[in-house]
């Protein structure tokens, strides 16, 4: 049988400088990307940075995450082995 290898990566701190370069390099590759911004504002500063090197809309994914609310973290992934 032959396995099914999905290209996907998960980058937290989207917005920073060196996670921005990582999405580029990642996108590149034919991965597709998860990544994490504190705000709305943010998220929409990565989408507009990185339009022009988006092949798909579907190819970056990203989840507002702010830590400094409080409470705890879920991560919604149907690949997790955790349910």
């Amino acid at each position: 049988f032959k396995l099914k290898v999905i290209k996907k990566i998960f980058i937290t701190g989207a917005r920073g400088y060196i996670a921005l370069h990582c999405i580029v390099n990642a996108l590149n590759r034919g991965y597709k990307v998860k990544g994490t911004v504190r705000s709305e504002a943010k998220k929409v500063e990565v989408q507009d940075c990185l339009s022009e090197r988006l092949n798909s809309k579907n190819d970056l994914e990203l989840e507002i995450l702010d830590l400094e609310e409080g409470g705890p973290i879920f991560v919604n992934s149907k690949n997790s082995p955790i349910r």
